[in-house]
């Protein structure tokens, strides 16, 4: 309302003879950010001195304390026997420039800056019961320019555990090695004081000794000890300091400085700093400062200061050099430059030197290529080593298979280098451990088995195309295949993955139909999926014999139970199609992890990357490399993947986890292509901040977690067929998921720009949750209730078949609510078709009406309730949508729309249009259940009113005539309720109100704003 007022540079008025005793911290705080100025504007930088004069404080905690506040002046002060501290000047360091011209000019000035002055402060009066003993000192003096302190008296700090003058520790800004600004003293005076002062690390703060008040030495520095100054016969030990130094300063000026975001490179170097006599010390590079968040901060040098390097120097460098000159050694490789004071600088300054040195440990300054940003390789070289030929093995070191140009035998370890190509034309011993910092190329052809307990592709390759490759895979960790190079698995490839059938198998045929000719293989295994809802009816069976055009195919052994397919055409032209998948299992590139199906512990390949100092030893030095995975996957097949072991996001035990990849890359691309995953134990493939990698024509079988997950944007998903979400494994809930994916905009709708993702064609069979959105995962941010921001929360179905019961002689498929889970099973079953809030399975709703939520704590609660407060705005958008088939039927009710049963908040409106409606009874398209009389205290209610039904909440003066005798409340009010015309009609069967095209009805929000109310 008022841009250009600021509370925090107000100028402040006056503040005189105050006293405060026994309060709880603080007597006076002033925090944080108060600067206080002329004009009190935001822009406004002339500072005016705030004062608190004759402030008495006596047994608090502390007394009075500033931070991040400036020029505050305390005079006439007398604190005692406070438990902490007595006055605290903590830091005028904040989050405005701290290097104004104005605020300089008024450094060290007390009548315009900082200071405190004209003031005692006592330790220990003795009037109480006990010694007061100050948990820090007595002054506190801040973290920043320009603080003076005068005709101060310290009494009665005997104690050797405080002293009089301390440094501040900011918790969450700087607790250790911070500091180094310079305080000015004079007329101080000490009774009974063993600690005048104690600096806590080396360049904690230069305390200037004016008139020898404080150290004995007037026109004197005194200062931590150091390695440039400690032993110097020109700087003595400061009496009555716990360790001090005393400078002259004669010796030249004492500044702090730092150096920001320094990269002195991965080999442990350490800022080391000279003076000229060659005295040396090392300044630790601290990871959060005062004014840098990361820097060398060496603050206290004999330096002075300019902005820029300027004039490059033929001749060493000497005191007669000009300010910013420099020069390089070429014979000593040492860069020198200067940093020169003007001498008309008679004020301290804040001043920024940019400075960018490289030091080349290369020749021409370029580094070695990093492992993780080479490309490919595309061709063998010539000569490539052989996995046959023991003269090739010279590269094998001492304690790894092969050393001694002996190929190796079973139960070695082995290691190809980088720089090394081996090509595997030979029957291979069984491996411990593999890796891979080179590349391993399986010759195309042979037909070969790799068994082996971990693989690790450090930054190299393994090239398999064609070759037959059972894995009892593992690695960084058991069982795993990390991958922070190139992974190449490529089968030959086939013409369909996966198909439908194009007539009902029944139970008993040993015989086939697909949709489309397939050039599958004889011996090849298949998978037909169930097409009711007992997952125990997909079934796995062998090719024995293909004919006609590739589309009939004889099975080895009869099916056991019946695939149907149904095909109906609905008058508006929308065809309805119901198929059986047959998916091809078998690839000749194969992984397979041995293990038992009982330790639910297979394999997963881990695609990622990491970061890491290796040592070279021509060099003498770490030198920083960067690994990253890629992964190139087409026709192979995996059998027995993922790890049943609940993990974070970066350690999923996925059977392909694709971590951390970023965005997709045509010179480095991963992709996971017309492959088959067959096994148990977690999801199939899971892309976790991966952007872009396409994820096509999978077929994805017996998995105990989500089949595919999808974390990242712009990802791309195609013809993926998830036929089981479960098959008889005990599992954790979330294994009833399909395809766990990001949301993507609507036409017409608007998501961040950088989500343009794409899911075409995906076909699931028998699952809990078909495509699942997760409130971790959708791109967007949801409003709440507590938020008080209304949000375009919204849900749009358009162009679809939604169908309930079209399959005949169907009452005996039930859902199996039992559950095989281990962990959250029972509360895993959603039950939003239940006609009432009994928990009733009830029928098959095909739309339940939508309630937007941040969460609703699944698994740990039913998927189908509400676990946080609902969103302010929400809707549901439903057009061009084709409804068939809802009747009463084998003793159920099925609803085309449902007002879902286990939410207990309000439920966000549905709006629709162009809707279609085939053999649906009239009570069929819509259902509204009764409310849930669970969470109403059943004292409070009368008859109907547990569900909301009566003239209770009708106000007692409202049932009364003038004369406050009762009246019959359908006379004056016979509509009473939501409002609505005559012509809406109650529908028993909706137990809601038909109100055909009367009124246009609105979603009403009242939203209390109250700090502790909820809308």
């Amino acid at each position: 309302m008022y841009p250009s007022f600021c509370p925090f540079r107000q100028p402040f008025g006056r503040f005189i003879n105050n006293s405060v005793h026994s309060v709880g911290r603080f007597v006076v705080w002033i925090f944080p950010e108060y600067s206080s100025t002329v004009a009190g504007s935001c822009s406004a930088d002339a500072p005016f001195q705030a004062v608190f004069d004759g402030l008495i404080s006596w047994r608090n905690n502390r007394g009075l304390e500033w931070v991040m506040s400036s020029t505050i002046e305390l005079k006439n002060a007398v604190v005692y026997d406070n438990a902490d501290t007595g006055i605290l000047s903590v830091t005028a360091i904040n989050h405005q420039a701290t290097n104004l011209q104005n605020v300089q000019n008024t450094f060290y000035n007390e009548n315009t800056d900082s200071s405190i002055i004209d003031s005692i402060i006592v330790g220990d009066t003795g009037l109480s019961t006990s010694p007061v003993v100050a948990g820090e000192d007595g002054l506190t003096v801040m973290w920043d320019c320009g603080l003076r302190v005068r005709n101060i008296t310290f009494i009665n700090f005997p104690s050797s555990n405080t002293q009089a003058i301390f440094g501040p520790i900011i918790d969450g800004r700087c607790t250790v090695f911070c500091g180094g600004w310079t305080t000015r003293f004079s007329q101080l005076s000490f009774v009974n004081v063993q600690n005048r002062g104690n600096f806590r690390w080396v360049y904690n703060a230069v305390f200037i000794d004016e008139d020898g008040s404080l150290g004995n030495v007037a026109g004197s520095a005194i200062i931590a000890p150091d390695r440039l100054w400690n032993g110097s016969s020109a700087c003595p030990p400061t009496p009555n300091f716990v360790n001090a130094i005393t400078c002259p300063l004669s010796l030249g000026t004492w500044i702090r400085f730092a150096f920001n975001q320094v990269n002195l490179g991965q080999n442990g170097e350490v800022l080391n700093v000279y003076d000229t006599s060659n005295h040396h010390t090392v300044v630790l590079n601290l990871a959060k400062c005062l004014t840098h968040p990361k820097a060398y901060q060496p603050d206290l040098v004999d330096t002075i200061s300019s902005t820029s390097l300027v004039t490059p120097s033929s001749t060493p460098l000497s005191s007669a050099s000009n300010n910013g000159d420099w020069y390089y050694g070429n014979n000593t490789s040492v860069f020198t430059y200067i940093v020169k004071n003007p001498s008309t600088n008679t004020i301290p300054t804040d001043v920024s030197i940019e400075l960018n040195v490289v030091k080349c440990r290369h020749p021409n300054c370029q580094p070695p290529a990093q492992p993780g940003l080479e490309l490919p390789a595309t061709q063998r070289p010539t000569p490539a080593l052989y996995w046959s030929n023991d003269s090739d093995w010279s590269f094998a070191t001492e304690g790894y298979g092969g050393s001694n140009e002996v190929k190796p035998v079973d139960n070695t370890n082995i290691y190809i280098p980088r720089g090394v190509w081996l090509v595997v034309d030979y029957p291979l011993p069984r491996i411990l451990s593999l890796r891979i910092d080179g590349v391993l190329e399986f010759e195309q052809g042979i037909n070969d088995t790799l068994y082996v307990d971990n693989i690790l592709i450090n930054g190299g390759q393994l090239i398999v195309v064609n070759v037959l490759l059972p894995n009892n895979a593992g690695s960084i960790g058991p069982r795993v295949i990390g991958v922070l190079g190139g992974l190449d698995l490529h089968g030959i490839p086939h013409n369909v993955s996966w198909t439908r059938l194009a007539s009902t198998a029944s139970a008993g045929q040993t015989s086939i139909t697909l949709s489309e000719p397939v050039d599958w293989a004889i011996g090849n295994e298949i998978i037909l999926t169930t097409t009711d809802t007992r997952i125990e009816h997909s079934e796995r069976r062998t090719i024995d014999a293909i004919n006609g055009p590739g589309t009939v195919i004889t099975l080895n052994s009869a099916l056991t139970y019946t695939h149907i397919v149904i095909n109906n055409v609905f008058p508006n032209g929308e065809v309805y199609q119901v198929a059986g998948a047959v998916g091809l299992m078998t690839r000749n590139v194969r992984v397979i992890c041995q293990s038992p199906a009982s330790e639910k512990f297979g394999f997963r390949s881990l695609v990622t990357d990491y970061a890491t100092n290796i040592w070279n030893p021509v060099g003498a030095e770490h030198l920083y490399t960067y690994y990253k995975g890629y992964a190139r996957v087409s026709d192979t097949q995996f059998i027995g993947y993922g790890q049943f072991v609940d993990a974070p996001n970066e350690a999923k035990r996925e059977g392909f986890h694709l971590y951390n990849l970023g965005d997709w890359s045509a010179s480095r691309p991963t992709y996971i292509d017309s492959s088959s995953s067959d096994g148990d134990y977690y999801s199939a493939i899971g892309l976790w901040d991966t952007n872009g990698a396409p994820i096509t024509n999978n077929v994805v079988y017996n998995t105990y977690e989500s089949a595919i997950v999808i974390e990242g944007q712009n990802n791309i998903m195609q013809k993926k067929s998830r036929f089981n979400c479960i098959l008889d494994n005990s599992v954790s809930s979330v294994q009833r998921l399909s395809y766990r994916i990001q949301g993507n905009s609507c036409p017409g709708t608007i998501l961040p720009t950088d989500i343009d993702n794409d899911y075409d064609n995906n076909e699931a069979h028998l699952y809990m949750s078909g495509v699942n959105i997760w409130p971790t995962d959708p791109g967007f941010q949801y409003d709440t209730t507590t938020t008080h921001i209304f949000g375009n929360n919204s849900m749009t179905i358009r162009n679809s078949l939604v169908i309930g019961a079209i399959t005949p002689n169907d009452c005996s498929d039930v859902p199996d609510t039992t559950t095989r889970s281990e962990q959250y099973g029972s509360k895993a079953i959603p039950i939003v078709s239940a006609i009432s809030s009994s928990g009733s399975p009830g029928g098959r709703s095909d739309i339940s009406f939508p309630y937007f939520s941040r969460d609703n704590m699944m698994p740990v609660h039913p998927w189908s309730s509400i676990g946080a407060y609902p969103c302010i705005g929400g809707v549901l958008r439903i057009t061009n949508v084709t409804f068939g088939f809802f009747n009463d039927i084998c003793s159920r009710r099925d609803i085309a729309i449902q007002v879902s049963q286990n939410n207990d908040d309000g439920q966000h409106p549905v709006i629709t249009s162009q809707i279609s409606l085939y053999n649906i009874s009239s009570g069929k398209k819509i259902f509204n259940g009764r409310p849930n009389i669970g969470v109403v205290d059943p004292s409070d209610c009368v008859g109907g009113q547990a569900h909301g039904v009566g003239d209770f909440r009708i106000p007692t003066v409202a049932l009364s005539d003038s004369n406050g005798q009762i009246i019959s409340i359908s006379g004056p009010y016979p509509g009473r309720g939501i409002d609505r015309s005559p012509a809406c009609v109650y529908q028993p069967s909706y137990q809601m109100y038909l109100c055909l095209n009367v009124t246009d009805y609105r979603m009403l929000i009242i939203e209390s704003m109250d700090a502790d109310t909820e809308t």
